[in-house]
């Protein structure tokens, strides 16, 4: 006996949780969430949740359009020209950075290593 092929999407009735969150490009607690408030038809076989094809396209459809723009190739060489951000303004004199606190710690703590402990 053949193992059984799998249906492709337009043949199936219904989804599981997991196959409509991969179906849809959503995690599984989405599509739970989405079936709590009514937007996808869950219906029940035993413990099994099932997902109705039917309501992942209405709900797919719902959607609204998505307003993507990309950068033109014009517009990202202008980006290359345009002037460079001013530098960082220097420290204030006798203020140290965390880069030399840091050092400063670190040799602290190695001299209190060194130290002979007192009896």
């Amino acid at each position: 006996m053949s193992k059984p092929s799998k249906l492709e999407l337009a043949e199936r009735f219904g989804l599981s949780i997991p196959d409509t969150a991969l179906a849809m490009g959503i995690s599984g607690q989405r599509v739970l969430a989405l079936a709590a408030d009514g937007i996808l038809d869950a219906r029940k076989l035993g413990h099994k949740t099932i997902i109705t094809v039917e309501s992942i396209r209405r709900c797919v459809d719902a959607l609204p359009k998505a307003n993507i723009r990309v950068p033109s190739i014009v517009a990202r060489f202008a980006a290359l020209d345009a002037p460079q951000p001013a530098p960082p303004k220097p420290r204030r004199p006798g203020r140290p950075s965390n880069a030399e606190l840091g050092a400063r710690r670190a040799a602290n703590a190695n001299e209190a290593d060194d130290a002979p402990e007192a009896a």
